[in-house]
């Protein structure tokens, strides 16, 4: 006997990018039920390689960068170094918010964790446009940009505090409200089990961000203390 029409399982959709922005909720169903992971992973190495490159062309001009360098290849280097540096991010948070989720008990794949953070990225990827198109319209060294939507935008710091005040930025923090929803659906676990999760990979990055920051302060003195 056949299954009525009406009663026969609709085709799951294909979560977009674009949808994560206007329909977060409906694209976070469709990874769950359909995580698609290769074409959206391609375009978006292929996005952040575009960004390196016009990060690229304006570190070529920028007054840290020396002059001997050939311009190729710190444009090469910048989209390769961007690419790969999307790329392994994207695995290891992907991996941290998997083990989390089975620590809570959750039912998510890693292939959908993936899928999840890797539709999510495109804040990532909107951040740094604006960022950099910020840096090639003002004077900002486009080495150290600072992230317009950024607190360290409004409240002038260096060092640990100054990295930490980058990482708490507009996109970031949408970024992680949309990776909270994403996992309580997705991996069907309790919006505080998501919240938990989502909140100790943000918290990580941050500490990352501010050690970056520290180091950069230190070696801007080194070198100071050098020139002088």
């Amino acid at each position: 006997m056949e299954t009525p029409i009406d009663q026969q399982p609709r085709p799951v959709g294909k979560p977009s990018m674009l949808g994560i922005i206007l329909e977060p909720t409906k694209q976070f169903e469709r990874i769950r039920e359909n995580p698609r992971v290769a074409l959206p992973l391609i375009l978006l190495l292929v996005a952040f390689g575009l960004v390196g490159t016009w990060t690229g062309f304006l570190s070529a001009d920028s007054p840290t960068t020396g002059s001997e360098v050939p311009v190729w290849l710190t444009v090469g280097m910048a989209a390769i170094v961007m690419a790969l540096g999307v790329g392994v991010a994207l695995l290891l948070t992907s991996l941290f918010h998997w083990l989390l989720t089975l620590l809570f008990r959750g039912e998510a794949s890693y292939k959908q964790i993936f899928s999840l953070n890797t539709h999510l990225y495109i804040l990532v990827l909107l951040s740094m446009i604006v960022t950099y198109t910020v840096a090639s319209l003002t004077d900002v060294d486009p080495l150290q940009p600072v992230a317009p939507t950024s607190l360290a935008a409004v409240i002038d710091a260096k060092g640990f505090i100054g990295g930490i005040l980058s990482g708490i930025e507009v996109f970031a923090l949408w970024q992680l409200v949309l990776t909270a929803m994403g996992l309580s659906v997705i991996a069907r676990i309790s919006r505080g089990k998501a919240w938990t999760a989502a909140l100790i990979i943000f918290v990580a990055g941050l500490l990352i961000a501010g050690a970056t920051g520290a180091m950069t302060e230190f070696t801007q003195q080194m070198q100071g203390m050098n020139g002088g």
